[in-house]
């Protein structure tokens, strides 16, 4: 078997997950891609709510509530071990983290970016996603994100 047929059989087998997915976990996925997408392009320089600035406007409440609950204790987690956790409060530990992992090296934030992304899918998945499948479908996710938009366009 060559590289070839044997990565082409991981992402035949993650598309087939992702479409197993009720239309909720579908509509989940692209939600957390603009979020890390939106941390991504976060220009510290922006004044407010850091929350407000990378959770898209037009999401269900269930949902905005459990990013909010959940990006802020991702991040402060994630900004621990450094000086951004006492940066005060989580608005203000979210700009610090941010602002330091958008200034990291490009593979640190490719790893931070698909790590935050996966384990989004993981907690706002209602258990529908273990670790694995989460990581595995964001990636999917990912490098098919344009067929999807181009599949939505055409219902």
């Amino acid at each position: 078997m060559s590289i070839g047929s044997f990565f082409a059989g991981i992402w035949k087998a993650v598309k087939k997950l992702f479409n197993k997915l009720d239309d909720e976990s579908k509509k989940l996925l692209p939600v957390i891609i603009d979020v890390v997408n939106n941390a991504k392009n976060y220009n510290e320089g922006i004044a407010g709510d850091v929350l407000s600035k990378i959770i898209p406007g037009d999401l269900d409440d269930n949902i905005r509530e459990k990013l909010k609950e959940w990006l802020p204790k991702l991040i402060k987690t994630l900004a621990a071990t450094n000086e951004c956790a006492n940066a005060g409060d989580d608005n203000a530990i979210m700009q610090c983290a941010l602002a330091k992992i958008g200034g990291s090296e490009k593979d640190v934030r490719k790893v931070f970016y698909h790590g935050l992304a996966a384990l989004l899918l993981e907690k706002l998945g209602d258990g529908k996603f273990t670790w694995d499948d989460a990581v595995a479908t964001v990636q999917w996710f990912y490098k098919h994100k344009d067929e999807a938009d181009d599949d939505d366009d055409d219902k």
